[in-house]
């Protein structure tokens, strides 16, 4: 009768076992790394989409444009209260403003969130005959806090809006 387990039964179970462990450890770090990434690139576009949006909006609901350089966009709103309305990039942050002047804005709120960064914010005036057009352009990246350089992410707006 056999009592135990030879040497060799013993190094092949472990082999077997530990296989099987590697590559469940494999399988989880890959979900993981999968997960940050996708949430990374979800929050970078969705906050591209939210506030190219909310700026062509802008530009479409405004009267007249009051002044404009390549970060710094203000325009003539018909409602009193955001008039004049001002978008333009501070602290890496896009950001809304109303009321008081175009140089400094009553209120303001960002467009953008802090997960985020905005650079290369350009403004520029294709105004031709009647129709008003401002072309903007931006870029956002995802703020990568951990460093590692496959959870970098960016993409770059450019858009068209005339005012209405």
């Amino acid at each position: 009768m056999k009592k135990g387990n030879t040497l060799i039964e013993l190094i092949i179970y472990i082999t077997i076992v530990s296989g099987i462990g590697m590559a469940s450890v494999l399988f989880v770090t890959n979900i993981i790394t999968g997960r940050v990434k996708s949430s990374l690139e979800e929050n970078v576009i969705h906050n591209m989409r939210l506030s190219t949006r909310r700026i062509t909006q802008e530009i479409r609901q405004a009267t007249a444009i009051t002044s404009i350089s390549s970060t710094d966009l203000c325009l003539a709103s018909p409602t009193i209260g955001r008039n004049p309305t001002r978008i333009y990039l501070s602290s890496n942050r896009l950001y809304l403003g109303f009321g008081g002047s175009c140089a400094s804005s009553t209120t303001s709120y960002p467009l953008t969130s802090t997960n985020v960064t905005v650079s290369n914010l350009v403004f520029s005036n294709s105004t031709t005959g009647l129709a008003k057009t401002i072309d903007y352009t931006y870029k956002i990246s995802g703020n990568n806090v951990v460093g590692r350089q496959e959870w970098l992410y960016d993409t770059t707006a450019s858009m068209s809006a005339s005012i209405r």
